[in-house]
């Protein structure tokens, strides 16, 4: 399956795209750059915060494997794990609220998950002043890897000042509608 744009609306920065996997043999392809994907997220109930930041680098949650249509990721502790050779296109984004500086990039193992070396060039930072409530960001990053087996992953969130309860992100406070926090989406390439 490969993944395409099915239609475009509008132009400009009000351009709307719905994109749709396609399988070639069915003769609705041609060619794409990513064959599969999935998602992965810290998903808590609308009244529970992101949880306390602390003045250091903590480890974020991912709890829950939204999708994958295509079984490329496992997902064990807040460690997500690529099985399959190959190349793939990961972002994540990491909110924070009263921190000050914020810094979030990816980790990786290769040596099922007992040393963790950072991807540099996946950091992302933000500033949020300790002033207000309604001060939140988030450090959007991403990167290219290429693993030749498998390969253990997890995002990590540097915060300058800690913040309790809400430092990693503010919840949603309506019935019904959960609180997402940390979010990783992967593109296998193919």
């Amino acid at each position: 399956k490969i993944l395409k744009v099915k239609s475009i609306t509008g132009s400009g920065a009000t351009a709307v795209g719905q994109l749709e996997f396609a399988d070639d043999a069915t003769g609705g392809g041609g060619s794409g750059l990513f064959t599969s994907y999935a998602r992965l997220s810290d998903v808590q109930a609308y009244n529970v915060h992101g949880g306390s930041s602390i003045a250091g680098t903590q480890i974020r949650n991912l709890n829950t494997e939204d999708f994958d249509p295509d079984n490329i990721v496992s997902l064990s502790n807040s460690v997500f794990t690529l099985a399959t050779a190959g190349t793939y296109f990961i972002e994540f984004r990491v909110p924070a609220c009263q921190v000050d500086l914020s810094v979030a990039y990816l980790e990786k193992s290769t040596d099922d998950g007992v040393n963790f070396s950072a991807i540099s060039e996946s950091a992302s930072s933000q500033f949020t002043q300790d002033s207000s409530l309604y001060t939140s960001v988030y450090c959007l990053g991403d990167t290219r890897v290429t693993i030749t087996g498998s390969t253990q992953f997890r995002v990590q969130h540097y915060t300058q000042r800690a913040t309790s309860n809400y430092g990693l992100g503010v919840y949603t406070n309506v019935n019904g509608l959960n609180s997402i926090y940390t979010v990783v989406k992967i593109y296998k390439e193919s």
